[in-house]
């Protein structure tokens, strides 16, 4: 049972993570990159496939992605968004690098509802993630010449 409590600093910030029986607990904080983060949790962990279970909070200078079914149509967003879900997944490409498949669902100050793949985004604020390791099931991402995607193949 691994018990470990992270203070992680990287460029001047700090992020805080609790990893417990294949679980990750992130809080990130204000100003921080939430996809950048990720991927310093997701090193430091040593896990290579694993889900997004939850993630809730705030993000400002969002970015995101909407396949229209022959390239991604990308919107921004740079006011601060209530962060109602999130969730998706975490694997690797042929080369080892780390691909994240993570879709939110925002709302805005009108309560009006945004969602798709996000591609960029900062904390605004707070945000609270869990994720949750895969152990025999591993993820790899393959460019797909079908879709013209990074699709999913399991191991």
């Amino acid at each position: 049972m691994e018990r470990i409590l992270k203070l992680s600093y990287l460029k001047g910030s700090i992020m805080i993570y609790r990893l417990e029986d294949g679980k990750i607990m992130v809080k990130l904080e204000d100003g921080e990159n939430v996809l950048e983060k990720l991927k310093v949790i997701v090193k430091e962990s040593g896990w290579s496939s694993g889900v997004i279970l939850n993630g809730v909070g705030m993000l400002r200078k969002i970015r995101l992605g909407y396949f229209d079914g022959k390239e991604y149509v990308i919107d921004e967003f740079e006011d601060p968004m209530e962060l109602v879900s999130m969730q998706g997944n975490i694997s690797l490409d042929d080369k080892g690098n780390i691909i994240f498949h993570i879709h939110v669902g925002l709302a805005d100050r009108s309560k009006k509802m945004y969602g798709g793949h996000l591609l960029d985004g900062i904390v605004n604020n707070v945000n609270e993630i869990l994720i949750m390791k895969l152990e025999r099931v591993k993820m790899r991402r393959r460019l797909s010449e079908k879709t013209g995607l990074m699709e999913l193949f399991l191991q």
